[in-house]
């Protein structure tokens, strides 16, 4: 199965955009329509979320870029999360640093072989159980909110 084109166009133009709280919704929805990604969408959305993570200034969208990212795992090509090694690890908000260390070190474990498991590294799943984090709820099903496809010409 993959992502109709439409929506796959529309999530690009979203983690692309110049609001954060967009581009962070759009990289919960990537993590929403994993199951249904085929291995050119996860490769496309998965290179262009670290493209997003390498330049992200805000913290909460950076967050859930990078947290699509793991997600992604097996479908993402490990060139193209690799170019996370350009962040400064040490500047980063509390816990992303180990965040983006641990997308690393799964790409090159799993290269050519895809990497991640779908679940957030331990470090990660400790954190947030500890603080008390739970996932945001975009409150969009994958489905529900697909955009029209387009019209064939002709029949």
């Amino acid at each position: 199965m993959s992502v109709s084109a439409s929506r796959l166009l529309a999530l690009v133009r979203d983690i692309a955009a110049s609001d954060p709280h967009t581009r962070e919704s759009a990289a919960d929805q990537v993590t929403d329509l994993v199951s249904g990604c085929s291995l050119a969408d996860g490769r496309v959305l998965a290179g262009l979320l670290a493209a997003a993570a390498e330049c992200e200034t805000d913290p909460a969208a950076l967050e859930a870029q990078l947290n699509a990212i793991i997600q992604l795992g097996p479908l993402a090509e490990p060139d193209m999360v690799a170019r996370l090694r350009a962040l400064d690890v040490e500047k980063l908000p509390p816990g992303l640093g180990d965040y983006v260390e641990d997308i690393l070190e799964d790409a090159e474990e799993g290269r050519g072989r895809g990497f991640g498991s779908g679940a957030l590294p331990r470090s990660r799943q400790v954190q947030r159980a500890a603080s008390g984090w739970t996932a945001p709820v975009t409150g969009r099903s994958s489905t529900a909110d697909e955009l029209p496809r387009p019209r064939r010409h002709g029949h």
